[in-house]
């Protein structure tokens, strides 16, 4: 599997500390969704960490449960990582001066009979507006799995729109059928790269549950425009 992402003595402090920091602000190990390459990374952590990264991991353990929410059917599916596209465009200006027409050198000293125009004056260079900053922005699939089937899924809907944070704006929403009866509310937000951290949003978002919420997952996250 060719890949960029590589790491070694994973059962070691330094080893797991090093996948942790690799985490600490994406969701994934390469691209914007779950792909190969964290199949991949998911198999080798689990031969070393069979429960997931402790605690004082909080970025590989985060990590390591929702690569494991999907089935050993679903991560073996799993495709090749995707990269934001990339635009690039090259420009040539050639600018070509008129040839220089030849004067007759008799015409040089020629005094003309035409008054002369006084030279315009210049006009004043208008400045130039302020290049507008573009804001970068993602969008975010959420997976809210409830405590038990008798969990109040349209509370916890209600509790989880009422989080309020700068750069965040809430989208639609469904819930999607795990096993036993059992749904998940799956629920879709707009954030703001620069103003809103995942980590802090998953944190929300957990106390926001309270005792509704058993575990979230980031199932989709990708540069939105």
């Amino acid at each position: 599997m060719a890949s960029k992402t590589n790491f070694d003595k994973l059962e070691t402090p330094a080893g797991i500390g090093k996948f942790n920091g690799e985490l600490a602000s994406k969701s994934y190990l390469e691209g914007y969704t779950p792909s190969k390459v964290d199949a991949h990374w998911y198999t080798e952590l689990s031969k070393h960490y069979p429960q997931g990264p402790e605690a004082k991991f909080p970025h590989a353990r985060r990590w390591f449960n929702h690569i494991g929410s999907y089935s050993e059917a679903e991560r073996s599916a799993f495709g090749e990582p995707t990269a934001p596209a990339e635009a690039s465009a090259s420009s040539q200006s050639a600018a070509s001066a008129p040839a220089k027409k030849e004067e007759d050198v008799d015409d040089l000293f020629a005094e003309s009979d035409e008054p002369e125009e006084a030279p315009k004056p210049k006009e004043e260079a208008k400045p130039k507006p302020p290049k507008q900053r573009v804001v970068e922005k993602s969008n975010v699939i959420l997976d809210c799995k409830p405590i038990e089937l008798e969990t109040d899924m349209a509370l916890m809907e209600k509790n989880i729109r009422a989080i309020v944070m700068d750069g965040l704006m809430w989208g639609p929403s469904k819930l999607v059928e795990v096993a036993y009866g059992i749904k998940k509310l799956q629920i879709t937000c707009v954030i703001e790269d620069e103003k809103v951290f995942m980590d802090d949003l998953e944190e929300k978002v957990q106390e926001a549950g309270q005792d509704l919420i058993q575990s979230i997952d980031v199932a989709s996250m990708v540069r939105a425009g």
